[in-house]
């Protein structure tokens, strides 16, 4: 999960790689980072750039699948200790 790759995506193989996703982050559009790309000759689809994001730097599902991780480990333990009282 998190960070991945694909030989055939186009911003995965673009030397520009870690400033697209610097600028994601940062909150620009899909629009305006293809306008950024662009101005540096490079010519990728906004939708070939929302797909990388939503396939290969997908923050949010990562972001969720710790946050449950995390929450499962708490409610585990609560638990646990629930039934320590109980015996």
């Amino acid at each position: 999960m998190g960070l991945g790759y694909s030989s055939r995506c186009k911003i995965c193989n673009s030397e520009h790689r870690s400033e697209v996703e610097r600028l994601r982050q940062q909150g620009e559009s899909y629009r305006a980072i293809q306008q950024w790309l662009k101005e540096r000759d490079v010519k990728i689809s906004v939708a070939a750039i929302k797909n990388h994001f939503d396939e290969h730097f997908a923050v949010q599902k990562e972001a969720a699948e710790r946050y449950y991780e995390q929450s499962k480990a708490v409610f585990e333990e609560a638990v646990e200790k629930r039934l320590n009282e109980i015996e």
